[in-house]
């Protein structure tokens, strides 16, 4: 399976984590490396895919504000809430200064 323009990697595994790979790899009929360089590559292109989904919109919208509205329903803050924040932040100053 490795040629000698390929590099290798040594990865320690417990009794029981070693038992379950030759299980799995045993299962599908495959060696135990194949299933390793599967496995490797199947998670190497879901963290790419994931990264390329994340470029460019570094938040999703549409599920934080469906998760506010989860939250709470047709329940409005009334004000704004840079002056809620401000508001707070007096409350918060007045107690630590003892007013």
């Amino acid at each position: 399976m490795t040629t000698s323009s390929e590099d290798q990697i040594t990865i320690h595994l417990d009794a029981g984590t070693k038992e379950r790979l030759r299980a799995a790899a045993d299962c599908k009929g495959i060696e135990v490396g194949r299933y390793c360089l599967d496995a490797i590559e199947r998670e190497l292109a879901k963290d790419e895919t994931d990264s390329q989904e994340q470029q460019g919109q570094p938040y999703d919208f549409d599920s934080l504000f469906a998760f506010r509205d989860s939250l709470l329903g047709d329940r409005k803050f009334p004000g704004n809430s840079v002056d809620l924040i401000r508001e707070a932040r007096e409350a918060r100053t007045a107690q630590i200064e003892g007013r």
